[in-house]
Order: C-alpha cells, then sequence, then structure tokens
C-alpha cells in the first residue's frame, strides 16, 4: 500500500490526463467580426489556453485597411504552434485554406475547436514539430501565422529552420510575440540576416486588445534567403493523417504538457482585455528595435541596442 508521502499529487495526476480531460477545462468566448467563437481551453497543457498574444493577432485580423474584404479568400495559409486553434479558426473564417499546426499531444483539442466553430471551413489540422521535414504540407504558403511560439530558446533554430522551409519568395509572415526573458534576442538574430522584419504599429492593432508588452510584425523574405541551401530535415509523418499522443514537454518543442513546474510561470491568468502595465517605459522602444538591420547606422541602434535595453529591463 502506498504511503501517502508516495501517493501521487495533484499535478502528477491531471499531468497523466489528455488534452480536453483535465479538471481545469473551460470555454472562452473570443468574438471574431461579431461572430462569439467558443474555445474549449485546457490550462494545464501549456499550448491549450488562448494567449493574450494571440488575441492581439485574431484582433488585428478585423484592420480592413490591413486585411481588405476577401483578402485571404482561396490563398494558402499555415498557423505555427496554434495550441487551441482559434487563429487558424479565424483564418478559415476568413476565406484561407489554413493549416492549424502544433504538437501531437494538443490536436484533440484544435480538432474539438475546430468542429464546434469552423466546421465548414476549409481547414486541415496535422501535427508538425519544428525543424522536421514539410514536405507533406506542399509548401510554399502564402502566409505563414504564429502567436506567442518564442520563449524556448532551443526551438529557435528549429522554428526559424521550419519558417524557411514554408516560405516562397511571396510569403508574408506574421509574428505576434511578448517580451519574457533576454534570450528571445537569439530568434530574431536568426531571422534579420534574410527576412525584413516590420513591427506592426499599435495604431493598427485593435484598441482593447493591445498590450505595450505585445509587439506584432510583418516579416518577408529577402532574396538572399532562397540564394542559399536549405538544412536537411527530419522525417515527419503525413499531414493528412495527424495523430493525437499525449506527450509531457512544452508546446512548440516536441509535445504539450505542462510537466516542468518551472513553465507554470508561462501560464497566463490576465484580464481578457489585457489591461496589464508595462514592464519598462523602455518596452516599447525595444520592440521596435528587434526589427532593426543587423548593422546598424552610428546611433547605437539595431541589435546590440536591443539586447542594451532588454538588460536593463530585466
Amino acid at each position: 500500500m502506498a504511503t501517502p508521502s508516495e501517493a501521487p499529487s495533484m499535478f502528477d495526476r491531471v499531468k497523466q490526463l489528455p488534452i480536453g480531460q483535465g479538471p481545469a477545462v473551460h470555454t472562452r468566448e473570443v468574438d471574431f467580426f461579431g461572430k462569439t467563437l467558443r474555445i474549449l481551453q485546457d490550462p494545464d497543457w501549456l499550448g491549450g489556453s488562448v494567449w493574450d498574444c494571440e488575441l492581439c493577432v485574431v484582433k488585428y485580423l478585423e484592420n480592413l485597411d490591413a486585411f481588405p474584404p476577401l483578402f485571404f479568400r482561396g490563398k494558402r495559409a499555415i498557423v505555427l504552434g496554434d495550441g487551441t486553434g482559434l487563429l487558424g479558426i479565424c483564418l478559415g473564417m476568413l476565406g484561407a485554406e489554413c493549416w492549424i499546426t502544433d504538437l501531437p499531444g494538443l490536436i484533440p483539442l484544435i480538432q474539438r475547436n475546430v468542429q464546434e466553430n469552423a466546421s465548414m471551413c476549409k481547414i486541415h489540422i496535422a501535427p508538425l514539430q519544428w525543424g522536421t521535414d514539410v514536405t507533406p504540407f506542399r509548401p510554399p504558403f502564402d502566409f505563414i501565422f504564429g502567436a506567442d511560439i518564442i520563449y524556448l530558446p532551443e526551438t529557435f533554430q528549429p522554428l526559424s529552420e521550419t519558417i524557411r522551409a514554408l516560405a516562397g519568395p511571396q510569403t508574408v509572415f506574421y509574428l505576434g510575440y511578448e517580451l519574457r526573458k533576454k534570450s528571445d534576442v537569439q530568434f530574431f538574430d536568426l531571422l534579420r540576416p534574410n527576412w525584413s522584419l516590420v513591427k506592426i504599429s499599435n495604431d493598427d492593432l485593435d484598441p482593447t486588445y493591445q498590450d505595450p508588452n505585445i509587439g506584432v510584425f510583418r516579416v518577408t523574405p529577402k532574396s538572399t534567403l532562397f540564394a542559399q541551401p536549405q538544412p536537411p530535415a527530419v522525417a515527419i509523418a503525413s499531414p493528412d493523417a495527424p495523430t493525437a499522443t499525449n506527450q509531457s514537454s512544452p508546446r512548440g518543442a516536441s509535445g504539450g504538457s505542462t510537466a516542468d513546474p518551472t513553465k507554470q510561470q508561462l501560464i497566463a491568468s490576465r484580464n481578457p482585455q489585457m489591461k496589464t502595465a508595462p514592464r519598462s517605459p523602455a518596452h516599447a522602444e525595444w520592440l521596435i528595435q528587434l526589427a532593426a538591420p543587423t548593422s546598424p547606422p552610428a546611433g547605437d541602434r539595431g541589435a546590440s541596442h536591443a539586447q542594451r535595453i532588454i538588460d536593463d529591463i530585466y
């Protein structure tokens, strides 16, 4: 018989449950162009919640100056690390043929949310581990989207390789990013040599769904990107046959569970309208500097300047 000290903790018991079956599962309502989406969330999984950063990108899609009616109609889009499927659902509603991807453990949650909210849209759901072969997805895509996928340094290189493999000369990559730690600069350093980054002005974002800690970037390939050979990729299962296994690793790496208690600090319990105080007055400037060129002019701008600002913040 197990002694009390040997009995599994509540955290261990929750960790063993497949996504969508834990005690904290609940539905969050999100308005998109007047339609109420009902998004199932499982906060016991790191990728199982709608994050503030994703809401910023979703509500940016309602900007008709940036995205006129029919803008996405007939276009091919892929969303990386879309744990609940919200961003991909919205793109599908706008007429895109959309691939929603994340790690295998999160696929069942995405399937349930697509079935509930966008069953008539042209949406494909498939597991994708960054750094693996993307040939089954038939790149290039017109659009690549990612929201709140930059936070684990060990994923930066495989993520950049996956973005490169999914892109063509006309691809536009929209990235929603929330500052968490100064090592995030490394990912932008990987992009700068072959991608042009433009930070979307907060004036163009939804006035409610924006935050001083969050930036939305429009990223486009330079001609140099396609003059270089692609790195070899690991084989991947076909996206036409998604799996639904339960793995225990962080979103965007190789699984979906919050098995590491140190990652609990990333689980948001924020106001849905994101009225959050900025960490530092310098933060807005730091986000802008992330999009600066690698070789800054005299005046101490660019990557090194961004690093100093973020050093000050933290």
